[in-house]
């Protein structure tokens, strides 16, 4: 089981009920940048 999935789909979550969320794009640029290896994505949330 990939527990960033998890964590990634979460974060994704939490930002469609508020776009304003740090709390969300922090752990969600970090899953783009270290796991998925999208820097761009990473740098962008």
């Amino acid at each position: 089981m990939n527990i960033c999935r998890f964590a990634k789909q979460a974060a994704q979550k939490a930002l469609e009920i508020d776009p304003n969320s740090a709390e969300a794009y922090a752990p969600l640029g970090q899953i783009l940048t270290n796991y998925d290896y999208d820097l761009k994505g990473g740098r962008e949330s």
